[in-house]
């Protein structure tokens, strides 16, 4: 049952020693991206608790998630920092000498961090372990302070999926805020056991931060008027991990029915002339999103939003890399490049692109490696008969695993279905390794302008996939459904699942289903949303 606490620790441990080693690589901030994915997959009523009764085989299996590994990593990262270093360092060691050449569980850890930091943190801990979900505070202004609420955060259920949004709870939520009162900045520590309470900030805030360095496993929907200020305070007072959960909380409420389609442009308008590597793959992560579940009718508009916020940065940073430059600057460069090219259609960079590409079919190192990885992407989505030919030869030609992945990889992107599909075939041959296959799969899967497709490729193939692949990696090809948008394709995923349901991962497959009609239900209300806020 506690396997999750040697995992959790371990990536805990592994972001700890890093940053403190290489504060520059800046790894916490990463680890935002890596969060990313159990907060979404814990935002859906199939979740389940970190810790559970482990009978069979298969429960062990199913442990080894984003829940056990990034959301359990997180929850302890929040433990930490609202006790502070030295009380919960002084409890791992009153743990490791009481527990010596001895067995334990999970509550022996958080007994021994409360007795040492005098506080409830058994109470607060078991409510995190044992509970699925997480919560979101509402930050709401009031004169002299703040209105916090909690309630569990899940994503707008969809009729199609038969789920249904979870029950209302209430839990120990170990709230950090930081806020500027009269021009004074501040933290403030709260323990949030309560469905509401006040915090005295000792006058009215002119801005708020809901989760003080991005450090708490919780979503944070603040008023409009609170959203406002923050986001025009972003870039001279937010660290970047809470400037990525600025946007990242805004597009996961628009998700959940609670934002707007308003809200997260206006986070994004204000990002726009961010320098951080994690907070831009957040903003092009979105761009990205919006132009691929946008109505065909939009989705011009949405490219010509994209190169408008991600053209001044790029052009700033140049197109080489500079002597004694940061590798996150160099990885940005490239982050930015690519999101200009593909999702915003912007042809000369496309073209660039297409320079480059040429350069590495004669020097391998003619463009730096980040910036190749772009450059590859970038041909392939738009790549033609002879374009896609040279990819799979230069694929077959490479040197390197990383290299041949790169390029095979890339041949899923395509623009083109037919070409898409002839990817599909490749994957059932020994062109492509098993154990590489079902993940480029499921990357096709993902790919709005052959979704339909790839899958009707999936199905008339389900046998030949599911005897030629290892059974574990079945759930990883179908996770490539969470993208579909298609509301009748989803029912036809739907309904062969059903009929054909994988032989491991039940729970899993579960998750995807109902994220896939998350997914649907976001396109129908872009579809509504999007096109008047553009416009503003």
């Amino acid at each position: 049952n506690g396997i999750w606490l040697n995992e959790a620790f371990a990536t805990f441990m592994e972001m700890l020693t890093t940053d403190a080693y290489r504060p520059e690589w800046k790894r916490w901030v990463d680890f935002g991206l890596a969060r990313t994915a159990a907060f979404d997959t814990d935002s859906l009523t199939t979740t389940r608790p970190i810790e559970f009764e482990v009978v069979t085989a298969a429960d062990s299996e199913a442990m080894f998630d984003v829940l056990t590994y990034e959301k359990g990593a997180s929850v302890v990262r929040m433990l930490q920092q609202y006790l502070g270093d030295e009380p919960f360092q002084a409890g791992i060691r009153r743990y490791l000498d009481t527990h010596r050449f001895a067995n334990t569980e999970t509550g022996d850890l958080w007994d021994a961090i409360e007795a040492a930091a005098e506080e409830p943190v058994r109470e607060m801990m078991d409510a995190w372990i044992f509970r699925p979900g997480h919560p979101v505070v509402s930050v709401s202004p009031i004169d002299g302070g703040v209105e916090l609420r909690q309630d569990r955060f899940s994503f707008a259920p969809d009729p199609a999926a038969g789920t249904e949004a979870p029950p209302a709870e209430v839990r120990p939520v170990p709230v950090v805020l930081r806020a500027s009162v009269a021009g004074e900045v501040s933290t403030h520590r709260v323990l949030l056991s309560e469905a509401t309470t006040t915090v005295d900030l000792g006058g009215s805030p002119e801005w708020v931060v809901g989760n003080h360095e991005g450090n708490g496993f919780y979503r944070v929907a603040l008023a409009d008027d609170a959203l406002a200020a923050v986001a025009a305070s972003a870039a001279d007072h937010l660290s970047p991990l809470e400037r990525y959960g600025l946007l990242e909380d805004e597009w996961a409420l628009l998700a959940a029915g609670r934002g707007s389609t308003d809200r997260v442009l206006t986070v994004v308008r204000a990002l726009a002339g961010d320098d951080d590597l994690s907070v831009w793959q957040r903003i092009v992560g979105v761009l990205a999103s919006l132009r691929r579940l946008a109505p065909d009718d939009l989705r011009s508009e949405v490219e010509a939003l994209a190169r408008d916020v991600v053209t001044p940065v790029s052009d700033r940073l140049g197109d080489t890399r500079t002597p004694g430059e940061a590798d996150r600057t160099t990885a940005l460069r490239a982050t930015l490049f690519e999101a200009r090219a593909r999702t915003g259609a912007d042809e000369a960079c496309r073209a660039q692109a297409d320079a480059h590409f040429t350069a590495l079919g004669v020097d391998r190192e003619a463009v730096d490696a980040d910036l190749a990885d772009a450059v590859v992407r970038v041909v392939a989505a738009t790549a033609d008969q002879a374009r896609w030919d040279e990819l799979r030869e230069r694929a077959a030609k490479a040197r390197t695993a990383q290299d041949r992945l790169r390029h095979q990889g890339a041949l899923a992107d395509g623009e083109d279905p037919d070409l898409v599909l002839a990817f599909c075939r490749l994957c059932l041959t020994d062109e492509v390794r098993t154990q590489d296959a079902p993940f480029l799969l499921r990357r096709a899967l993902t790919n709005r302008h052959a979704a339909a497709e790839v899958w009707a490729f999936v199905a008339e193939h389900w046998d030949d996939i599911t005897e030629r692949f290892p059974s574990s990696t079945i759930t990883r090809l179908i996770d490539g459904i969470r993208s579909v948008s298609d509301r009748a394709l989803a029912g036809e995923i739907a309904a062969f699942l059903d009929a054909n349901p994988p032989e491991h991962g039940a729970t899993v497959i579960r998750q995807h289903r109902e994220r896939m009609w998350v997914t649907v239900a976001l396109a129908d209300r872009l579809a509504g949303e999007l096109g008047p806020a553009l416009a503003t």
